[in-house]
């Protein structure tokens, strides 16, 4: 029988982080919203792209 560790394929990685930058964009909008934070200060402190969160913001309208 053929076992595989799900964790440990490509495809399962790119889930998790994928999943990992969406909470930090879901945090991002948060702060932005909830405490007035500027987008600059946003992705210098979650280490994230500005494009990128700009994107994801676009997309949610």
């Amino acid at each position: 029988m053929l076992t595989v560790d799900i964790e440990k394929t490509p495809f399962y990685q790119m889930g998790v982080e994928k999943g990992k930058a969406e909470e930090r964009f879901e945090s991002a909008i948060i702060m932005i919203e909830k405490f007035k934070l500027s987008i600059d200060d946003i992705v210098k402190e979650l280490n994230i792209k500005k494009e990128e969160l700009l994107e994801y913001m676009k997309n949610l309208t």
